[in-house]
Formats: structure tokens, sequence, C-alpha cells
């Protein structure tokens, strides 16, 4: 389930991004703003990252163990 989830948002990225950089390249007419813009994105990303806890253990039944 956290892979998947964590697939999702890194395919929206990979979509979203260029078309960021491209859109902050049009408007300002320089690429550093769009890649600036790109790299506090990510740096937030790893910063929620690591900042993540460790779910639970699920809870195990009498019937289920071994």
């Amino acid at each position: 389930m956290i892979l998947g989830l964590s697939f999702l948002v890194i395919m929206i990225g990979q979509i979203g991004g260029p078309m960021i950089a491209g859109l902050a390249a049009d408007a300002t007419g320089d690429y550093r703003v769009g890649f600036t813009l790109l790299a506090l994105l990510a740096g937030l990303g790893s910063a929620f990252f690591l900042a993540a806890k460790r779910p639970p253990r699920p809870l195990r039944g009498p019937e289920e163990t071994t």
C-alpha cells in the first residue's frame, strides 16, 4: 500500500515537473526559477519521508499464531 501510494506521487511529479519547469521558463525566460521550485518541492518531500514514523505491527489473534 505504501509503495503504491509513493509510486503515485512519483508519477505525478514525473509528469508535472517538466510542465512546471517549462511554464516557469516561458514566464521568466529562464529555467532557474522552475528548477529551483522543483528542487524545493523535492526537498520538502524528502523531509516528509524522513519525518514519517514506522506503522505499528498488526495485531495477530490466537488463531493466526504458528
